[in-house]
């Protein structure tokens, strides 16, 4: 297994450990819309960044299955 791979799963619990500790420090300094604007667009920024490290000769995606989506989205919401 690449280092990579078996690094994932450790990056992931790292992120989510940090997450709520990280959050009670950044709301008791700045307003909560405004947290919320800053942790949004620095995880589009990270998104992207992660998108565009990928290489270029990956397969393209299959086509979104919109109907079940929809679906998912109004029954998980209910």
């Amino acid at each position: 297994m690449p280092l990579r791979d078996a690094a994932t799963p450790l990056a992931v619990a790292l992120i989510w450990g940090i997450n709520i500790p990280l959050m009670k420090a950044g709301l008791a300094h700045l307003d909560p819309f405004v947290f919320n604007a800053l942790r949004l667009t620095l995880s589009a920024i990270a998104l992207g960044v992660v998108d565009r490290l990928q290489p270029a000769d990956r397969p393209a995606p299959a086509a979104t299955p919109w109907r079940s989506l929809v679906w998912f989205g109004l029954l998980s919401s209910f």
